[in-house]
């Protein structure tokens, strides 16, 4: 039953509904009002209803639990009420899950209406007794009765009244409510005194008076209707209708009645009345603290004076209740007392700091009842903090606003089970962040219908003797769990330290001596400064750290007595004599003993007053307190370097403010800090005057505080936005309406971050969110495992935005609401290391055994102690602890966590739903206990089957701190703050306007700035940077960053968003997102559909497009095949004969599979150069027109690709506007079209999460469910096959581009199922469909084709694109089938280019032929075709459209020159390659290119052969990663790096990790083979580390095969085998994923280079497996060989290292023979490098005077860096080369290993016919 059902034409009526008749009909003269009267009552308690508020808090679908959970409430609660109604019964109140009900009558009629009321308690359990929920929970009603004389008490003032019902009968009733059991009825004893037993049937009650009640025997003759209206018969009504149970519905409209009617009414609910909102408003699941408060009488009290002791009582309540931002609930009679319900966070009264201000609240009330109220005889207060359900609970025409919930029911058993005190649950305390000298623990008690309550402390508030010595910070730096993606701050803090020990040295303060991190809450403040502690106090110095709170500005210098008393050693001190000697202790010199008694009061002590002292007036004393206080904390400074870590330092009070900034100006000290933004800084009223700064006996006066430059103003707290005097307000040509004034400029900086920003000495720095990747890695490190599914990373990634704070709430709720959990590993794979070491033990898996110890690499960067563990370098790299844990990396990024989960059952008691972690002390929160490191992580995190994240609504824990934000602001900022919201985290001032209420136009400049300064908005101009934070950079600045804003620019470059009166910033963002997000579900839900109907039709009039790229659709076709009304037309294709290129390809010849006579070959004497110069030609012509853009641009910004703006701006919210509104064909389509525009941009993760999305949809359509919460479930939506197709391509194109081949096949293959291309699985099948595919494609040769419409089109393009990334992945596979399919595919892609009758993708597809038949091994096809297509580009027409098809020849023709080995030719296409990426400088480079009339483009992905990856600055990373190994093989070293410092440019400035990780590739490859050091290997190492948790990299194959065989081949030329082991193994696991692509090659060489000195090492140790090992090295080169054939480049490597194998085997003759052949072959390739090594080799072994030995780590110790490189010769450099040395003689004789029989066969050919060995080792079987 729905309360907003009911139609009411009246307020009165609204209003009268939240009050029983009792209060209704009454006639109030005075207050206390008294009132005796006769009465029946009835106690409904019904059970399950703190089961079911649980059930629906865990709800995993947003916006479900409290809805549902409301009309499930009412719909019960509704029924029973109208049962009572109709029985002519008044409702007094809900307390909670239980409904009081009166008949009030005289005493001769009690018999009748107490059967009255046994016959209407029958009939609720006869129709209500039992119900079942739909989430399982059963409901249960039981009842007690009694009657007899009540009091009718009303209390409180002109502005708050409540009524309260007292009398004997209302100890019965609950009495009697006690002995009932569910579906049960108990009469108490006067009850049944007085009601008439001959109509009752009823059970006896062992040892009690009261009895059960069976049935009644006959009807009681009670006339209900003639008592209902007699209930206010003066008062006027409407006309009754039809159904009507309540008088008071009908009431007109009375003024003097509803004036009197509002003061029983709690403001909130008053609040939506006012503005006619329908009160389902109100009922949210809310995160509140609940306060009880039971005031326990004597019992002698007559009846006035018990009023006048509830009456006082009362008001005390109210008073202290409603000061401190809590409401007053309700108030009744509960087991012979009085009970004030009382609670703190509701709608417009949330604060952050709600649990403490209830504590403080609690106090006081506590305090005012023992000294105001005589007659008490105890007090009884129970505080808990948690989710409750708040809402409106009741019938349509009776309800009142109530709390439920398990922590409701906890703070009523606290109340009870505890008297005499104030107690608090554990949530409680922690969020209250109060010191933990204010609590005490006390003994655990069973308690009533409670489980596992936790621990249960009592609230003492401050005690008498205070303790001088509190804690430090309370987050403490954990081993092995080392601080997450702060490496700038760590960079800071390690150069701040350098600088201040030289300076310190030195005897000058030439240094940075305050460091502040400003950022909001959650940003991970405090895990930075509990780092910097930890490493400060490891680099011996003396550190202070101290973590503040809000009630630490209420006392002077307190921060200044904390930090004394740490230093002096007095934590531990309990007693003045205890502290007196530790002062003595540290103060030894005569001169400062004299005056020890300036710090009597201080610190608590009581040392004699000196006369010098004593004859100070009251001015010099103080005086000579701030000298002496400075003078002791410099003589500290100068014994020992001190750091001061100050952790909440916005709290820090006045007094301590000044002497701390003087203390900066005298003493060797260094203070780091953390503080809120100003915006959100301290309310003026909690802001101290300057003249508190000190105790009242040694005030300083304001002249010794600071000089004037630094002097901080009178309060620390930014003036009132909303209470502003004009005069404050911006300067005249930007002021505001007075009444909305904003702070000038001086106001903004009077806050104590302003004050420590403009000291010279000082850097301030803001957080800025963490990336995503990091994000994972703080997944990761919480629950203990390797990885997290991607589902799991998407959602963490967006919900969280950066924030580890958000990101830690949100995994908890995931796993509390088991939409995730841990199962065991099971590990399938054999571990091929115990054979290959069997005398090294298992390795701590991600440990400091592996990543952390110290050795000696080039750069000599790392440092060994004498035990074996590294310390924390200057730069801030700290490794190992001497525990042997991992700590810190490079910057203070980290891997995964360093052991394994005890057990399952920890992670539930760790967060379980009764467990908090308490803050003082803390341990990081996690889900695992990782005390004890294992081997490995031996728990996976998985996924539930049925979980939709996209429906996972936002913690409560996270909504509480939006809501308090919220609260903070105006009814005017909330209205926009909540269109805003709806909009989406950026938007315009345009589309804002267009939503807003009419009538707002005039204020909404003035709101924009106050929602600008209070750190809600900000200029969304300008991406957020990490760095130092000026004024413009802050939270809470006006500052703007729009090109057309016409404000002067100051000195950071902004503007003011403000001026003349007109809101200036165009584009704007959230702060925030949680304050969006939570913003957004203030909406009901019609309002907030009606309003994404109004931003959807705004933004689909915006462009769809970048007008530097010029496509409409990101999927071509896709408006034309769906048909979406509304959906921007797209530009018709190019027709036959039209200008551009048309026509090009009509004289083709002997090009099989395009149309005969199209392009002409090139003549017989023309040459490569013709191409290669008109190539270069035409990249000339594109950079002078760059350059002329650039210049006709001045004053101009030149526009680029603005791809990445139409997405953020216009594409994502129009799906959630969409999705709003419910439309489902929309929603869908701009959801591909996003997720097709996030791959272009390369941004992976985010097109995962789109496509998740569509799939969801598809899942739910095919369930025959509604697509998703907001779809209509009567509308049925069909998806066509087109867009199916798409979801599964644009999946498979992210699949393939993170490694993930096999599924990425799977994809691709369901694509073309839904374009009805499918592809045969049986081979049969396969060999008949290319058969008639080529036939297919001589037909289509001498056949012209008309242009295809747009939909047929469209289709053909999406067949394309997935065959040609199919025919890529089935030659990466070398199977005999995947060998047919990728034929077969090649030749449908070839065939439906030909149909699209477009002869640009006939040029693509061709292109894409030319590299299958290169991969393929047909070198004469491949030939014919190079020349084919040199000569059609050639007859290119200049400009871009030529350009582009160049670009994807020039890539091809790179990597096809690498496969064959023709190292110069690949190095000078990949030259053009990249001038081709700078010019084009999009996202991706095999676009389709159309002509400059504007015609649309395609921008879906048709090459996928190595695709190259092109990044918005202009850079083909893979070619590029790819590029150098031709350089270095060439000994081109000055060029190899040069290019490396483009790829580490790359991975710096664009964040894509693929590009750095290929960086360090390169830096591993001249390490291990040039003989130099461009980066050191502990950097490369690091590196490697904090990848572990990147899921990026980790999924590229490719890379981690290199990385790892890389780590591995070093440690095993090293001979350390505990690390070899562990990277050997990793690499074994990984190789069989690896991609048979060029860039695995590499890797894949290193990983043989590692195993045949595995080989040797077995050799060596003569192990008793060493025929097995042979074999498995044999095979290692066949896989190689099937691998990677036809990529020729690293064949002479491979010939170097089989013959070495061969070699230690004792086949000499094999050996040598190979090794000729790889020298052969690296002469015909012009590999200077492998040449130089194989001749060394050759000398090495079989030379007559081989060189002396050595050794690996003796090079490593000599190997130059690249600056000391530079001025060396390639001879020098190769002195650093490893060297394969043959078996020392003292090696046992090697057992027989016999070689491969192909092997054997070569060598007895090459035996038998010498001339065998000339033979072109371009033949050579590897």
């Amino acid at each position: 039953m729905d309360i907003n059902n009911s139609k009411r034409s009246h307020k009165i009526t609204s209003i009268a509904s939240h009050v029983p008749d009792l209060v209704v009909y009454s006639t109030i003269k005075q207050l206390p009002y008294a009132e005796n009267f006769q009465g029946v009552l009835l106690f409904a308690d019904v059970s399950g209803f703190t089961n079911l508020t649980e059930k629906f808090s865990q709800s995993c679908k947003k916006g479900y639990g409290a809805d549902e959970l409301t009309r499930t409430l009412n719909s019960y609660i509704g029924d029973i009420v109208s049962h009572i109604l109709d029985a002519g019964g008044d409702i007094l109140n809900y307390a909670g899950d239980a409904i009081l009900a009166l008949w009030a009558v005289e005493l001769k009629r009690l018999s009748d209406v107490i059967s009255l009321a046994v016959k209407c308690s029958l009939v609720i359990q006869d129709k209500c007794g039992v119900r079942r929920t739909g989430v399982g929970c059963q409901l249960r009603v039981k009842i007690g009765i009694s009657a007899g004389k009540l009091s009718k008490v009303i209390v409180g003032d002109d502005v708050s009244q409540y009524f309260v019902v007292i009398g004997r009968a209302v100890d019965e009733v609950r009495l009697a409510e006690g002995l009932a059991v569910a579906s049960s009825i108990i009469l108490s004893p006067n009850a049944w005194e007085l009601c008439n037993r001959d109509d009752l049937l009823v059970d006896k009650i062992e040892n009690e008076r009261a009895v059960r009640v069976r049935y009644l025997k006959r009807d009681p003759k009670f006339p209900v209707e003639e008592y209902k209206a007699s209930m206010g018969a003066d008062l006027q009504y409407e006309d009754p209708t039809e159904g009507c149970v309540r008088n008071a519905c009908r009431l007109l409209p009375n003024p003097e009645l509803e004036s009197c009617l509002r003061k029983y009414v709690i403001e909130t609910v008053l609040q939506k009345i006012d503005a006619n909102q329908p009160l389902e408003y109100l009922s949210e699941m809310r995160p509140a603290t609940i306060v009880f408060v039971n005031l326990q009488f004597q019992g002698r009290e007559s009846d006035t004076e018990l009023c006048s002791a509830i009456q006082l009582a009362a008001l005390g309540i109210a008073r202290q209740v409603t000061k401190r931002h809590g409401r007053v609930n309700k108030v009744f009679m509960f087991d012979k007392g009085c009970t004030y319900l009382c609670l703190f966070g509701l709608p417009g009264d949330k604060r952050e700091d709600e649990s403490a201000q209830a504590l403080q609240a609690a106090y006081g009330v506590y305090q005012l009842c023992l000294q105001k109220l005589g007659c008490l005889r105890t007090v009884s207060v129970g505080v808990t903090t948690g989710p409750v359900f708040c809402g409106v609970v009741g019938h349509p025409v009776r309800h009142e606003y109530t709390v439920i919930g398990r922590k409701v029911n906890l703070a009523a058993r606290l109340m009870m089970y505890y008297p005499g005190v104030v107690t608090c649950d554990q949530e409680t305390c922690h969020y209250s962040k109060l010191p933990q000298m204010y609590f005490s623990r006390l003994p655990e008690k069973p308690m009533k219908g409670v489980e596992h309550p936790g621990p249960v402390y009592q609230f003492v508030a401050r005690r008498d003797q205070m303790n001088v010595g509190k804690a430090a910070i309370s987050v403490l730096r954990e081993e092995g769990y080392p601080l997450l993606g702060r490496s700038p701050e760590m960079e800071v803090y390690s150069s701040t330290v350098s600088s201040y020990l030289e300076a310190r040295s030195a005897g000058h303060m030439d240094y940075t001596n305050i460091v502040i991190f400003e950022g909001a809450a959650g940003y991970g403040k405090s895990r930075l400064l509990a780092e910097i502690a930890y490493r400060a106090t490891k680099e011996g110095m003396r550190v202070v750290s101290l973590e503040l709170s809000k009630v630490d500005l209420k006392e002077s210098c307190y921060t200044l007595r904390l930090l004394l008393a740490r230093l002096l050693g007095m934590q531990d001190c309990k007693s003045y004599a205890a502290r007196e000697r530790a002062i003595l202790d540290h103060i030894t010199e005569p001169h400062m003993r004299h005056n020890l008694c300036l710090l009597n009061s201080i610190l608590l002590v009581k040392f004699p007053v000196s006369r010098a002292v004593s004859d100070m007036d009251h001015k010099e004393k103080h005086r000579e307190t701030a000298n002496y206080f400075i003078k002791l904390l410099c003589q500290f400074a100068e014994q020992q370097p001190c750091v001061f870590v100050l952790d909440e330092a916005h709290y820090v009070d006045c007094a301590s403010w000044s002497l701390l900034l003087q203390l900066q100006l005298q003493a060797h000290v260094l203070l780091f800090m953390s503080m809120l933004p100003s915006s959100q800084a301290l309310p003026s009223s909690q802001a101290q005057p300057s003249s508190q700064a000190l105790p009242s006996s040694q005030a300083l006066p304001s002249s010794q505080a600071l000089p004037s430059s630094q002097a901080l103003p009178s309060s620390q707290a930014q003036p009132s936005s909303q209470a502003l005097p004009s005069s404050q307000a911006l300067p005249s040509s930007q002021a505001l309406p007075s009444s909305q004034a904003q702070p000038s400029s001086q106001a903004r900086h009077s806050s104590p971050l302003a004050s420590l920003v403009s000291l010279p000495r000082s850097r301030c720095l803001r957080l800025a969110p963490l990336q995503p990747f990091i994000i994972t890695q703080m997944a990761c490190q919480m629950l203990g495992v390797d990885m997290i599914p991607s589902q799991v990373e998407v959602f963490l990634v967006e919900r969280s935005h950066g924030v580890p704070f958000y990101c830690e709430e949100l995994l908890r709720s995931l796993y509390q609401s088991q939409m995730i959990g841990l199962r065991r590993r099971e590990d399938t794979q054999d571990d091929p290391c115990p054979l290959l070491f069997p005398s090294v033990g298992t390795l701590r898996s991600q440990t400091s055994s592996v990543w952390g110890h110290a050795h000696t690499t080039p750069g000599g960067h790392a440092h060994t102690t004498p035990g074996g563990h590294a310390h924390t370098t200057p730069g801030g790299h700290a490794h190992t602890t001497p525990g042997g844990h991992a700590h810190t990396t490079h910057g203070g990024h980290a891997h995964t966590t360093p052991g394994v989960a005890e057990s399952i059952s920890r992670i539930e008691k760790t967060f379980g739903h009764d467990s908090v972690v308490m803050k003082k002390p803390s341990r990081i929160r996690k889900m695992t206990c990782l005390d004890k490191p294992q081997k490995k992580p031996q728990y996976v995190c998985c996924v539930r089957e049925d979980a939709k994240f996209h429906e996972f609504p936002i913690p409560l824990t996270l909504k509480g701190i939006a809501l308090a934000h919220l609260d903070h602001l105006r009814p005017t900022e909330q209205m926009v703050v909540k269109c805003a919201a709806i909009i989406g985290h950026t938007f315009t001032t345009h589309i804002l306007r267009s939503i807003m209420p009419e009538g707002s136009e005039a204020t909404l400049g003035a709101s924009l700035a106050l929602l600008f300064q209070s750190g809600t908005l900000e200029c969304g101009s300008q991406p957020r940077q990490r760095g130092q934070a000026g004024e413009a950079g802050r939270w809470g600045a006006l500052s703007c960053f729009c090109e057309h804003n016409n404000q002067d620019v100051n000195t950071e470059g902004a503007r003011m968003p403000f001026g003349g009166g007109v809101w200036c910033c165009q584009v704007m963002r959230f702060c925030t997102v949680l304050v969006k997000d939570t913003a957004c579900e203030l909406w009901l839900r019609e309002q907030r559909k009606d309003l994404h109907a109004r931003c959807a039709r705004y933004l689909q009039q915006q462009p769809h497009s970048c007008p530097s790229c010029r496509h409409a659709h990101f999927i071509y076709g896709h408006g034309a095949v769906v048909g979406v009304a509304g959906a921007q037309d797209e530009p018709s294709p190019p027709q036959q004969g039209a200008a551009g290129p048309t026509g090009l390809l009509h004289n083709l010849q002997g090009l099989d599979g395009i149309r005969g006579n199209q392009v002409q070959p090139l003549i017989p004497d023309s040459t490569e150069k013709q191409f290669l110069a008109r190539l270069d030609s035409m990249l000339d012509e594109g950079s002078s027109r760059v350059e002329r853009m650039r210049r006709c641009s001045t004053g101009e910004r030149m526009r680029g690709c603005s791809c990445e703006q139409v997405v953020q701006c216009v594409l994502e919210p129009i799906i959630r506007h969409w999705a709003g509104v419910g439309d489902v064909s929309r929603t869908f389509y701009y959801l591909l079209e996003t997720a097709a525009a996030s791959i272009y941009l390369h941004d992976n993760l985010r097109a995962l999460s789109y496509l998740n999305e569509a799939k969801a949809i598809l899942d739910n359509l095919r369930c025959g469910l509604p697509a998703f919460e907001t779809a209509e479930p009567s509308v049925r939506v069909k998806i066509c096959s087109f867009e199916k197709a798409c979801v599964f391509r644009l999946s498979g194109e992210v699949l393939y581009s993170t490694g993930q081949i096999r599924e990425a096949e799977e994809m691709f293959v369901r694509a073309l199922k839904h374009l009805n291309r499918r592809l045969p699985r049986n081979r049969l099948a396969a060999v008949l469909k290319l058969t008639l595919e080529r036939l297919k494609s001589r037909c289509y040769a001498s056949t012209t084709f008309r242009t295809p419409g747009k939909k047929k089109l469209a289709r053909l393009r999406e067949q394309m694109s997935c065959l040609s990334y199919l025919w890529q992945i089935c030659c990466m596979r070398s199977s005999a089938n995947h060998t047919l399919h990728a034929s077969l595919a090649i030749a449908m892609e070839r065939n439906s280019a030909c149909l699209s009758s477009q002869e640009y993708k006939v040029l693509f597809s061709t292109i894409d032929y030319f590299l299958f038949c290169r991969l393929r091994g047909c070198e004469g096809e491949c030939s014919r075709l190079e020349r084919l297509l040199c000569g059609a580009c050639l007859q290119l027409p200049g400009g871009p459209e030529g350009l582009f098809i160049m670009s994807h020849l020039v890539h091809t023709l790179c990597i096809v020159k690498m496969c064959s080995g023709d190292l110069a030719g690949s190095i000078q296409y990949g030259y053009r390659a990249q001038r081709i990426s700078m010019l084009t400088c999009h996202p991706r480079e095999d676009r389709e290119v159309t002509s400059q009339s504007g015609e649309d483009r395609d921008v879906t992905s048709q090459s996928a052969v190595d695709v190259g990856v092109i990044s918005q600055s202009g850079v083909d990373m893979r070619v590029t990663a790819i590029l150098h190994t031709p350089l270095l093989f060439l000994q081109r070293y000055k060029e190899c790096v040069q290019l490396m410092q483009v790829l580490e440019d790359v991975g710096s400035r664009s964040g894509v990790s693929s590009a750095t990780g290929w960086f360090y590739s390169s830096c591993f490859h001249t390490l291990l083979y040039a003989g130099f050091s461009f980066r050191s290997f502990e950097r490369c190492c690091r590196f490697v580390e904090e990848s572990q948790s990147d899921p990026n990299l980790l999924l590229d194959h490719s890379l981690m095969c290199d990385l790892y065989s890389a780590l591995a081949l070093w440690y095993t030329r090293l001979c350390d085998w505990e690390r070899a082991r562990f990277f050997y193994t990793r690499v074994c696991a990984i190789v069989p994923q690896t991609p048979a692509s060029i860039q695995s090659t590499s890797g894949g060489a290193m990983f043989l280079e590692s195993s045949v000195l595995l080989f040797r090492k077995a050799l060596m140790e003569n192990n008793k497996h060493i025929l097995l090992i042979y074999h498995t090295t044999q095979k290692h080169f066949t896989e190689f060989h099937l691998k990677f054939s036809r990529v020729q480049m690293f064949t002479p490597r491979v010939l170097h290292l089989k013959a070495y194998l061969y070699l230690l085997a004792g086949h000499e003759a094999l050996a040598q023979l190979l090794l000729s052949r790889g020298l052969q072959l690296s002469q015909e390739q012009g590999n200077r490098l492998e040449q130089a090594w194989v001749t060394h080799s050759q000398a090495e072994w079989f030379g007559t005077s081989p060189t002396s030995p050595s050794t690996w780590r003796s090079s490593t110790l000599s190997m130059p860096s690249w600056e000391e490189a530079q001025t060396m010769t390639l001879e020098q450099l190769s002195s650093s080369h490893y060297s394969f040395q043959g078996l020392p003689s003292r090696t046992r004789p090697v057992p027989r290993l016999p070689p491969r029989p192909e092997d054997a066969i070569l060598l007895k050919a090459s035996q038998a016919r010498p001339e065998a060995s000339e033979l072109s080792t371009s033949q050579t079987k590897l």
